[in-house]
């Protein structure tokens, strides 16, 4: 007869095994779907390959960003309908079939729908359930499984990226597309496989799901922190190579600024979950802000490309902190079964963001052919955000 001390371990391993392979298909879900913010690698080849214009092509990820938004609005939605294994499966297959319709299109409309609204609104799916599956399976480090999943998020676009450059010509982008289609739909079936045996959804769990009514305070305030402070940092993502160029950096150099800003977010989002299980997501929150500003004023008065890059690199470890410590912030400050349905809604400032960012930035270059005034409004806006972020975050009993 087995021992009583024997029969727990082996459940406790049981229940380990079946949380590493919740994290890992969580982590390969992001790391795969993170190829979405490499396709500035294929905008000069299909502006060859259909004599579009720089400004519809960019149209394209706009579209996918918007689509993307929606996507992790809707996904608490979709897993009271459908198992967290499904679900990552069909967004897999719904990114290659959007993948396959663009790189099937012979013009901007297939590109549009397929890349942009199919593929960005799976993507988006398959963001969140990548966030919520890794904060289910491992609830007491959910700062770190958050800044595992979001780091590889970003380092999808980087690795992606330099797998696209062997496609970036007009004749060959669409099988970049293609292969994107093939590895996104192999590690659909793979996170299936692994996310199947995972601890059901909270909202699953939830004898009845309170509604977000009551909490519309501090959603407001937590959608206003995350505006101010990630719309720095998308100025500076969104025009890093061009904040080089201003200060007379050359072709490496202007590479350097895109490469540095992007691994920077990979480690800003490892270091801030990790510091959120210590610290409190609170405090790193607002240090996360506060780097902002650092990062933003640097910005500003560096004149050399060695600087400027510099600043970039501490840009995108802000902005990698900003982006973990957020959906963090969230499932510490609202129950388990309306967490998820609140950081879609607090995840529609990163789309507004997304587009009022890079915009603005553009804006002030074009009226005064520099970018100091930009980021000089930005460390404002991240520092109106770091002290708003004294009064957003608490516990779900405070709320």
């Amino acid at each position: 007869m087995a021992r009583p001390g024997a029969a727990v371990a082996c459940l406790e391993r049981h229940l380990t095994n079946k949380a590493i392979s919740t994290l890992t298909g969580a982590t390969l879900l992001a790391l795969v779907l993170g190829s979405l913010h490499a396709f500035s690698v294929f905008i000069e080849p299909i502006e060859g390959r259909l004599g579009a214009t720089r400004a519809s092509v960019s149209l394209v990820y706009s579209l996918a960003t918007l689509a993307l938004v929606a996507g992790v609005f809707f996904t608490s939605r979709l897993l009271q309908s459908l198992s967290p294994a499904v679900l990552a499966l069909a967004a897999c297959i719904s990114c290659t079939a959007g993948l396959g319709l663009a790189a099937g299109s012979s013009g901007l409309a297939g590109l549009y729908g397929g890349f942009g609204i199919v593929f960005g609104f799976a993507n988006g799916i398959g963001y969140a359930l990548s966030i919520e599956r890794s904060g289910a399976a491992y609830p007491q480090y959910k700062g770190v499984v958050t800044g595992i999943v979001t780091a590889a998020y970003c380092a999808g676009a980087v690795i992606f990226s330099k797998v696209f450059a062997a496609y970036a010509t007009a004749e060959l982008y669409r099988e970049g597309l293609l292969i994107l289609a093939v590895a996104i739909n192999m590690s659909g079936f793979m996170a299936g496989l692994l996310l199947k045996d995972g601890p059901a959804p909270a909202s699953a769990q939830a004898s009845g799901e309170t509604g977000l009514t009551a909490h519309t305070g501090r959603i407001v305030l937590l959608w206003s922190v995350y505006f101010l402070g990630v719309t720095s940092g998308l100025m500076a993502l969104g025009h890093a190579a061009a904040v080089v160029s201003a200060v007379g950096g050359g072709i490496a150099q202007l590479a350097a600024g895109a490469m540095i800003i992007s691994i920077g977010s990979t480690v800003g989002s490892m270091a801030s979950g990790w510091l959120a299980d210590r610290r409190g997501a609170g405090q790193v929150l607002t240090g996360s802000l506060l780097l902002v500003v650092a990062s933003m004023i640097l910005l500003a008065l560096a004149g050399v490309p060695g600087l400027v890059i510099a600043a970039l690199g501490l840009a995108g470890v802000a902005y990698g902190a900003l982006i973990t410590i957020i959906p963090v912030a969230v499932s510490r400050s609202f129950q388990p079964e309306i967490a998820l349905k609140a950081f879609g809604r607090v995840f529609t400032a990163w789309g507004v963001a997304g587009l009022a960012g890079p915009w603005l930035a553009g804006l002030v270059f074009d009226a005064d052919q520099r970018y100091f005034w930009a980021f000089v409004l930005a460390a404002v806006a991240a520092g109106v955000a770091a002290i708003l972020s004294r009064f957003c975050v608490g516990s779900p009993q405070q709320t």
